[in-house]
């Protein structure tokens, strides 16, 4: 079943990445502002692909490690307790 959901994953990501590439394109060609273009059905269309896309590819377990490696990272990066200037 993971290995459904993976491929599937797959799929939709691809697709959201050419979709939002158009986007993109259209955006550029006819010099669309940062407004006109958060406006627009089509981008926020292709956010939630890629979003879908990744969760079906990674997994719910994927991305709560990743949120914790996020966590941690930066508890770990503050902690220097080596460095004198740190006091």
């Amino acid at each position: 079943m993971m290995i459904a959901f993976s491929t599937a994953g797959v799929f939709v990501l691809i697709d959201g990445i050419r979709e939002l590439t158009r986007v993109l394109v259209i955006a550029h060609r006819y010099a669309y502002s940062e407004v006109d273009l958060w406006y627009n059905a089509d981008s926020w269309a292709a956010l939630v692909q890629l979003t879908l896309g990744l969760w079906l590819l990674i997994g719910t377990r994927g991305i709560v490690r990743f949120v914790r490696w996020l966590r941690t990272a930066d508890s770990q990066a503050g902690d220097h307790t080596d460095d004198p200037d740190n006091r």
